[in-house]
């Protein structure tokens, strides 16, 4: 965080633009909260707003943010993220370009000492905390999803189909996640636009340990188990059968290979 929030406030807005930051401490057990109001009380503008929420999970710290955030496009970050001084900018050039969109976000670039593998591409991007989806301003449609350490909404979404279901996203240890994923699907559901722009950049940090096999597998394992938690939530027991019909397939095919 000590590394983000400087980025954050150095951003290249339009005079016309107020922006606030909002730092939501998830139950921390550091110096979190004398941090963030040291750091506020050497920074003249943006405005720093602190909250503690006491529910631990990613999805009451956001939801809570949100709760208290007076903007019309509320846009979200994690606190290990190097934001781009054109970052906001881009985000709201969207918007402009695309009245009709309620959300967008841009590229999460990962980076680590030591560099991360090459192979680590496309959808395996997100396995490090990476999201590209090209060069190109983009429409994004079907189970595509903008990623929760780069993405923005218009506060009317909120009010539109809710905030984030609390039982998803990490919670403490318990690397869950795909809580972004399904506030999407809920978004396609109402039929509403979301765009992505390339030029909306954030560096995501990502500490070596993650890369570790053991840490790889345990991130795996969570991910598998929210995303059958979304996928029960839009599809039920026909998720069920289906699953069941795949697994079936699947050694059908294995013992005639």
């Amino acid at each position: 965080m000590s590394t983000t929030m400087p980025t954050v406030v150095q951003q290249n807005i339009p005079h016309d633009v107020e922006l606030e930051v909002i730092v939501v401490d998830n139950n921390s057990s550091d110096n979190t909260k004398e941090l963030v109001l040291d750091f506020a009380s050497k920074t003249c503008s943006p405005i720093i707003r602190y909250v503690y929420e006491e529910k631990v999970g990613l999805s009451h710290a956001r939801n809570t943010g949100i709760s208290i955030s007076n903007g019309q496009v509320v846009a979200f970050l994690d606190d290990d993220v190097l934001v781009s001084s054109d970052w906001i900018k881009n985000i709201l050039n969207t918007y402009v370009t695309h009245p009709d969109t309620y959300s967008v976000g841009g590229k999460t670039i990962p980076y680590c000492d030591p560099p991360i593998p090459i192979w680590f591409k496309g959808k395996m991007l997100r396995f490090v905390g990476g999201h590209n989806l090209g060069e190109h301003e983009i429409l994004i449609t079907g189970r595509s999803s903008l990623q929760g350490a780069n993405m923005s909404f218009r506060r009317d979404v909120f009010n539109r189909i809710g905030l984030f279901r609390n039982h998803l996203g990490r919670r403490g240890k318990m690397v869950f996640s795909h809580e972004d994923f399904e506030y999407f699907q809920r978004i396609y559901k109402h039929n509403l636009t979301v765009y992505y722009n390339p030029r909306a950049i954030v560096k995501h940090y990502m500490p070596k340990e993650r890369l570790a096999f053991k840490q790889l597998l345990k991130t795996r394992f969570y991910g598998g188990m929210s995303e059958a938690k979304v996928d029960f939530l839009f599809f039920r027991n026909m998720f069920v059968t289906l699953k069941t019909l795949k697994k079936i397939l699947f050694t059908f095919v294995i013992i005639h290979y």
